[in-house]
C-alpha cells in the first residue's frame, strides 16, 4: 500500500471518529428496543392467544409465530452486538493512537478531524498561525502513520 493511500485511510479513520459514538448510541438503542420486544413476546401465553392448552402437542400457529419472532429477534440482537463490538474496537483504536501525540498535536487532531474545524478556526482557537497548525497536524499524522502502518 502506498504511503499516500495509508495517509488518506488514516485521515478517513480520524474523520469517522465523530460518527462512531453516534453509531454506538444507535446500536445500543436498537438492542434495547429488540430486548423489550423479546420480553413482551415471551410474556404472551398460548392459552390467552387461542384458548388452546399449551404443551399438549396441538399445533398453535400463533405460538409458532411468536417463537419464530423470538428467534429472529435474537439473531438480530447478535448481529447488532457484533457491530457494537467492532465500533468499540475502532473507537478504542483511535483513542490509543491519540495517546501517542503531544497535547498540542492531539488538540489539533481533535479540532480538525473530530470537530471538523477549518484551519483558520483552529488558528483562532489555539492562537497559532496557519503554518504552525499545518506543521502540528503534519507531525501528528506522521507519528500516527508510524503506528498505523504496523497494524
Amino acid at each position: 500500500m502506498e504511503k499516500d493511500e495509508k495517509r488518506e485511510r488514516l485521515k478517513r479513520l480520524l474523520y469517522s471518529y465523530t460518527y462512531i459514538q453516534f453509531e454506538i448510541d444507535c446500536i445500543n438503542e436498537n438492542i434495547i428496543n429488540l430486548g423489550e420486544a423479546i420480553n413482551s413476546q415471551r410474556d404472551i401465553n398460548v392459552p390467552e392467544l387461542t384458548g388452546l392448552p399449551g404443551g399438549n402437542g396441538i399445533t398453535d400457529t400463533v405460538y409458532n409465530s411468536v417463537e419464530k419472532i423470538l428467534v429472529t429477534y435474537g439473531q438480530e440482537v447478535a448481529k447488532l452486538e457484533n457491530r457494537l463490538e467492532k465500533a468499540f474496537e475502532k473507537k478504542n483504536y483511535i483513542d490509543d493512537l491519540l495517546k501517542l501525540l503531544e497535547p498540542l498535536e492531539k488538540q489539533v487532531v481533535i479540532l480538525k478531524y473530530f470537530k471538523k474545524y477549518k484551519t483558520w478556526m483552529i488558528c483562532s482557537k489555539l492562537n497559532y498561525s496557519g503554518r504552525q497548525i499545518d506543521r502540528f497536524n503534519d507531525r501528528a499524522i506522521k507519528k500516527l502513520l508510524e503506528v498505523y502502518e504496523t497494524n
